[in-house]
């Protein structure tokens, strides 16, 4: 016997519902015109429930409104990351920065612990006790930057800024600091029985006052008098003036 060849996919038989009535008298048993009716809405149901369509999904999906709100905090979220990571790498480099000046200081204190006075001028002192990335040359000399690039000078005498001899008094002073780094650095200085005065320039053109005892320092004793210095920008410079 030939069988046919079947090419693609083999279609499923067709297979006819038997209605209800015919099932019954097929099987010998008599029905009424009840039966007839029932036999009917059976079947009708049935047929119902095979032709059904699935109802759709609806499409979820943002409105106008519920888009904008969405963009709008994914910004926010974006300007919050931004923020704390400028925060940190401020709160960063100023202690980089108070770590230089912490450095320069006990270098002072050993190699003049005993001398007659500090010098004027300490900046070669100072130098050799920094690390390469705080060192750079400007105008054929070797100077001490922060982490922004502001200057970090030294000298001898009362007035930060100003070289002196002295015998009793040297200073440091450090420029071009953010607001963040200006406030911190200071603060580290308050109430600290090795320093004479602290003074806080909001600008490059301001001057250092003389702190050559401790009843005449310009030294901010509080907090806030400290941030109100730190005036914000790049410029703020801070100064603080130690005793021997």
């Amino acid at each position: 016997m030939l069988f046919p060849l079947v090419i693609g996919d083999p279609q499923p038989p067709r297979v006819r519902s038997t209605p209800l009535w015919r099932t019954s008298l097929s099987k010998g048993n008599h029905m009424t015109t009840t039966d007839f009716a029932s036999a009917s809405t059976a079947e009708a149901q049935q047929r119902a429930r095979v032709t059904k369509p699935w109802p759709r999904r609806r499409r979820r999906g943002l409105s106008l409104p519920g888009t904008i709100l969405a963009v709008a905090i994914a910004a926010v979220a974006a300007g919050g990351v931004v923020a704390a990571g400028v925060s940190v790498q401020t709160n960063v480099r100023a202690q980089q920065a108070q770590q230089l000046l912490t450095t320069i200081e006990s270098k002072i204190r050993e190699t003049y612990a005993t001398l007659p006075q500090f010098d004027a001028d300490m900046t070669d002192v100072a130098l050799s006790s920094m690390p390469a990335s705080a060192i750079q040359t400007q105008s054929g000399s070797d100077v001490i930057v922060t982490p922004w690039g502001g200057l970090i000078t030294v000298g001898g005498g009362a007035t930060a800024g100003t070289g002196a001899a002295s015998g009793d008094r040297f200073w440091i002073a450090v420029a071009g600091l953010p607001a963040a780094a200006c406030e911190r650095i200071a603060q580290a200085y308050l109430n600290t029985n090795t320093v004479v005065g602290i003074e806080v320039l909001g600008t490059t053109t301001d001057s250092y006052s003389s702190m050559a005892t401790a009843a005449n320092t310009e030294a901010f004793d509080t907090v806030a008098e400290i941030v109100a210095e730190c005036d914000g920008g790049s410029d703020d410079q801070v100064g603080i003036v130690f005793r021997s």
